[in-house]
């Protein structure tokens, strides 16, 4: 046994040799594994930074703060003992995460363009918006007790990121579209999430002590259990809830009235294939019909998979855009979409006219989601045309041997503030998935001011091809946007142009 001289030692030599005796102090990195008040504000504050700094690509408008929000709820439920504002900012991080995680399942739906339509998503957002100052409220107040029990600091730190946030609002209020307010932003915002960081670490300096609350599941469990939870929804959702709830009924037979009425529009010429595929509704606003023109054409539809024919079937939609309306012939072979226009003029004193935009798919392209048709027409001239603004139509299709029919999800006016477009008349639709020679149809009736005009009518079909985009836009969405997916183009579009003059 070693024998130390301690009557000789000094209270200083005491000291230094207890200090040499001891083990060195762990690095940072290792330090932030094992302090529970550093890790779990380090973790409040990258939190709220995903959410007030977003990107708007990518979907990382909605994934960066649903990752930011399950790092605020790992790091306030380690505070909750510590006081009371932890403990409501955990309620509150609890209700947004919620949100936010419900946003990305509802965003893979087509119930997301019902909530845009009725600005849910708006409203929804404002009330995100109040939770985060909630949230910022919360930890001022706590970081101020906490404060005073260290006896360092004021709290003025996250007072200054209340006053930012309170700030950026105002200026979306404005739609301020400075880049370079947007840079002092930023910058403004990094500074003072700095400050915060330097004031928690000294408030740990001044022997502040964090005990985490006892928790039943670990953190990595909880986080990973709600990612696993979250990319559960989305599949199911994008599966399940990405097609328009359409109400399919078989189709019935014509009445004795109605069926004279279509042997006379045959003789006169009206396509057998768009006839009996038209209500009874429509096939009694033809009684007297006095004219039939009839216009087809047929197209190749590509999925972009060959850029070369791609372009080919562009030149070939491109030559074909100024044929004028006159008899068509049957699709070629090879061609599996048909689409047809006739024009019928009605018996009245009005020279009225009554317009059928039929399509029929000769083969299932595979549909995973929505459809949409969309035709600009020369209503949009007002000095030559006008029209009652009355639509009908239906889509159909064949399943085990019988033809079963439905309204349109969606079928009206269209009006694309964003460019000089103009009116559209939109539809929107889906088809089940296992059913044969999907096709349908929209009409309308309209009037000429002038006794020998032109009607040009445009007519668009937009397909869905693949169910992987977020958001989940539909169709017609696609088209009167011009956008694609943050994850990529899911949509192909055709088109054609049908023109006829008056006598």
């Amino acid at each position: 046994m070693i024998e130390k001289n301690w009557e000789t030692m000094d209270e200083r030599e005491f000291e230094r040799r207890l200090a040499a005796d001891l083990p060195e102090l762990p690095p940072d990195d290792i330090s932030y594994e094992v302090t529970p008040w550093r890790k779990a504000v380090n973790r409040i504050l990258v939190g709220i930074g995903l959410n007030v700094i977003t990107l708007n690509f990518l979907g990382l408008n909605d994934f960066l703060p649903a990752i930011g929000m399950i790092l605020c709820l790992l790091g306030f439920r380690a505070l909750r003992r510590e006081s009371g504002w932890f403990r409501a900012g955990l309620v509150i991080t609890v209700a947004k995460t919620v949100f936010c995680l419900s946003t990305l399942v509802i965003n893979m739906t087509v119930y997301r363009e019902i909530l845009e339509e009725e600005e849910l998503f708006y409203e929804l957002g404002l009330l995100q918006a109040a939770l985060l100052f909630a949230l910022l409220i919360c930890l001022w107040g706590g970081f101020r007790k906490i404060q005073r029990r260290a006896r360092t600091g004021s709290g003025n730190d996250v007072g200054a990121l209340l006053l930012w946030y309170a700030v950026l609002w105002l200026l979306a209020i404005w739609e301020t579209e400075s880049m370079w307010i947007g840079i002092a932003m930023i910058a403004l915002f990094l500074l003072i999430i700095r400050s915060l960081s330097r004031t928690s670490h000294e408030m740990e300096k001044a022997g502040y002590v964090v005990e985490p609350a006892p928790v039943r599941v670990a953190d990595r469990t909880l986080a990973g259990t709600l990612t696993v939870l979250v990319i559960l929804g989305m599949v199911i959702a994008c599966l399940f809830f990405s097609r328009y709830p359409m109400e399919w009924k078989m189709a019935g037979e014509n009445t004795a009235q109605t069926e004279e009425i279509r042997e006379e529009l045959a003789d006169m010429g009206f396509p057998e294939a768009v006839l009996k595929d038209l209500t009874e509704e429509d096939l009694l606003a033809c009684q007297g019909t006095t004219q039939v023109l009839i216009g087809e054409e047929s197209y190749q539809y590509f999925s972009g998979e060959d850029d070369e024919t791609a372009e080919d079937e562009s030149q070939e939609m491109e030559n074909s855009v100024e044929d004028e309306l006159t008899n068509g012939e049957a699709a070629e072979a090879g061609y599996n979409m048909t689409l047809t226009a006739v024009a019928v003029r009605l018996a009245d004193e009005t020279d009225s006219w009554k317009i059928f935009l039929h399509f029929v798919w000769e083969e299932n392209p595979g549909f995973v989601g929505t459809e949409s048709l969309q035709v600009y027409g020369s209503w949009n001239n007002r000095y030559y045309w006008g029209w009652n603004e009355e639509f009908t139509g239906q889509v159909l299709c064949e399943r085990e041997g019988e033809t079963y029919r439905s309204a349109y999800h969606d079928l009206g006016l269209k009006t694309t503030a964003e460019t000089t477009w103009g009116i559209w008349l939109g539809a929107a639709f889906s088809f089940p998935q296992d059913c044969e020679q999907a096709r349908g149809y929209i009409s309308y009736t309209s009037y000429s001011y002038e006794e020998e005009t032109g009607w040009d009518s445009w007519l668009y079909y937009t397909h869905q091809e693949s169910r992987f985009q977020y958001p989940a836009l539909t169709a017609m969405e696609h088209h009167y946007a011009g956008a694609g997916s943050g994850w990529g183009d899911a949509f192909e579009t055709l088109y054609t142009q049908f023109y006829f003059e008056t006598e």
